[in-house]
């Protein structure tokens, strides 16, 4: 998609378009060279749950592996948000980092507390920071769901 903007504007500017040099890489975490099955299996090795497992083989493909290594659940996802997605605020690992605001089924918010402790960790924020932040995800919860009922 980013190539075609990027021909679409060149065309527009008159310039001649270059060949992407990411065209054939693949996504983060597109890299593991089995099936998702046996993925999925390796990351359950890790002491995934079944459910957890093929949720992080989803979401983070064979990155999973290295991220699971590490430790588990949403301390582990919270930790890699930050370090190798550059998540700054609690709201954006719940949304669109992990998708546990949409895909989890209480929406997440049981994981805003241990995410926002260990984001906390990680950015230096104080107990009120983390409070706010917190509170900030459960309004947005809040604000979506009335708008869909």
């Amino acid at each position: 998609m980013a190539e075609r903007l990027v021909n679409k504007c060149e065309k527009q500017l008159g310039r001649r378009s270059n060949s992407s040099s990411t065209a054939d890489e693949p996504l983060p975490g597109g890299d593991f060279a089995g099936t998702f099955n046996e993925l999925q299996s390796r990351i359950e090795r890790l002491g995934l749950s079944p459910y957890e497992a093929e949720r992080a083989a989803q979401l983070y493909g064979s990155e999973a592996l290295d991220i699971f290594t590490k430790g588990k659940g949403v301390i582990a996802e919270a930790t890699h948000a930050v370090f190798n997605e550059g998540a700054l605020t609690l709201e954006d690992y719940w949304v669109r980092r992990s998708a546990r605001a949409h895909f989890d089924e209480d929406g997440g918010l049981a994981s805003l507390k241990p995410a926002a402790e260990r984001m906390g960790e990680l950015l230096d924020w104080s107990d009120e920071e983390r409070a706010r932040q917190i509170e900030a995800c459960k309004t947005s919860r809040m604000t979506e769901m009335q708008a869909i009922t």
